[in-house]
């Protein structure tokens, strides 16, 4: 590619140099945006794997106990899971929450932000996450509620 100009200089113009720059601002742009969907999906996934941790914990103390836990510090001080388990990858330490059902079920629930799980509120969707885990050991996840 031949880029003399007429006055016998070689080079690129202001405007070349500038849509050049341009281009590379928006490839960035563009990559910058499906990087931080990834990671924000990651996170949701890793979150979903906490719920099986404390699933395999409540499913423990029950095996051991013959019950469910009343409440997270229960479970904690038995020594069946840490206390740091219930941290969502949002840095969240209410990012978790469970309570038992009227039908020998427990509601575990996870946040997908730094703002607290609600103990029984519905935060299915892009919020969170519920299972029902079933005395069977059984996590079903809950149906996101219809808006």
């Amino acid at each position: 590619m031949d880029i003399s100009r007429k006055n016998g200089r070689s080079g690129m113009t202001l405007i070349e140099i500038l849509i050049v720059i341009m281009l590379l601002g928006v490839l960035a742009g563009v990559l910058v945006k499906s990087l931080s969907g990834t990671a924000e999906a990651g996170k949701q996934a890793a979150a979903n794997l906490g719920c099986e941790t404390i699933k395999t914990a409540l499913m423990a103390y029950k095996t051991v106990k013959g019950q469910w836990p009343a409440d997270k510090a229960t479970l904690v001080n038995s020594g069946f899971i840490e206390n740091d388990t219930f941290i969502n990858p949002w840095g969240n330490g209410n990012g978790y929450a469970f309570n038992n059902g009227v039908d020998g079920t427990v509601q575990i629930r996870v946040a997908y932000s730094d703002i607290p799980a609600p103990e029984f509120a519905d935060i299915t969707g892009a919020n969170g996450a519920a299972y029902t885990l079933h005395p069977s050991g059984k996590l079903e996840p809950k149906p996101a509620a219809p808006h």
